[in-house]
């Protein structure tokens, strides 16, 4: 029975990381030069967002703010022929951010080590993706799909850019647009989780030795 007890939590365990959701904060055209990107580092942004979306239920609310974001250094910076490439290191804190038209964040974040740009030129495109440490998103955003409090930890950027230009050292264009996504937990799982460990916790008490339990036998 304990056996069976235990399969029981650890299956409710995985049900609760299955039921993890996902919501997406959208940007649109940054200004002229909002993309910088040398072996230094690269700077997007400023850009604004317009836009909150749940991936489980489809819903979607206006979601007025500004977004930037900022890696370190490169590990690998290349250009020539018309290509663009670096591999950036992470940077520090609100490396990645988003906040509301009156300066209060929305999401906010660290950039990890290994952000991608690619960019073509003269008057090129290109694009960004990386991974960042999620460290804040607004409860009241999360309110609007009836989610949170919890947050996983690991969150996802991406951009693109047009208009890019580069001098040989610098690649200077123009945020066409992108995407901030952080997954979440339903309060519910929350709950859940909290009682699944506790369950665990009851299961693996000692009992007092010379006593047994024995399943009643069913007779057929």
């Amino acid at each position: 029975m304990k056996r069976l007890f235990i399969l029981l939590l650890l299956s409710m365990a995985f049900a609760v990381c299955a039921v993890a959701d996902e919501i997406t904060f959208s940007f649109i055209l940054g200004v002229p030069g909002s993309l910088n990107a040398s072996a230094a580092g690269l700077s997007a942004g400023i850009a604004e967002n317009v836009l909150v979306s749940d991936a489980t239920t489809g819903q979607e609310f206006t979601l007025l703010g500004v977004f930037t974001a900022n890696t370190g250094r490169a590990f690998t910076f290349v250009g020539g022929g018309g290509l663009v490439q670096a591999d950036y290191r992470g940077s520090g804190a609100n490396s990645v951010l988003i906040t509301d038209p009156m300066g209060n964040q929305l999401v906010a974040g660290m950039m990890d080590d290994h952000g991608r740009f690619i960019s073509n030129y003269p008057d090129g495109r290109g694009a960004f993706a990386g991974k960042f440490d999620v460290s804040f998103v607004s409860p009241e955003v999360l309110a609007l799909f009836g989610l949170g409090p919890a947050v996983l930890p690991t969150g996802a950027v991406s951009a693109t850019f047009a208009m890019d230009e580069f001098d040989g050292r610098t690649v200077v264009g123009q945020l066409g647009g992108g995407t901030v996504t952080v997954e979440t937990v339903p309060e519910v799982a929350t709950w859940m989780m909290g009682f699944t460990a506790l369950g665990l916790a009851g299961v693996w008490r000692v009992r007092p030795s010379g006593v047994h339990q024995q399943c009643p036998r069913i007779q057929l």
